[in-house]
């Protein structure tokens, strides 16, 4: 269930889902999606920079643990639900 889910969220082309994002799946109970999120935790399938948002982490990753933070910070930005921006410093 859960697998099928981040592989719906793949093909769309998403990187990241909060937890309320997969509460919304009918056929699970909370403490099962939770005790489901870690399983998949503990493989290294995904990562939590911050609760309840949650990183799905390619193969090509798993050495690093995470995406680089450029692929997934507007998804975080969003769910926490603050205005960001992103700016560059050069030192010339």
């Amino acid at each position: 269930m859960l697998a099928e889910f981040v592989q719906d969220l793949v093909a769309q082309g998403r990187s990241c889902f909060s937890l309320d994002d997969v509460k919304k799946l009918k056929d699970s109970s909370p403490a099962a999606i939770k005790a489901a999120i870690r399983r998949l935790q503990k493989k290294g399938d995904f990562a939590m920079p911050y609760r309840g948002f949650y990183v799905i982490v390619p193969r090509e990753y798993r050495a690093a643990g995470c995406r680089p933070p450029e692929q997934f910070i507007s998804g975080l930005m969003e769910h926490v639900g603050e205005d960001y921006y992103a700016g560059l410093l050069s030192a010339a």
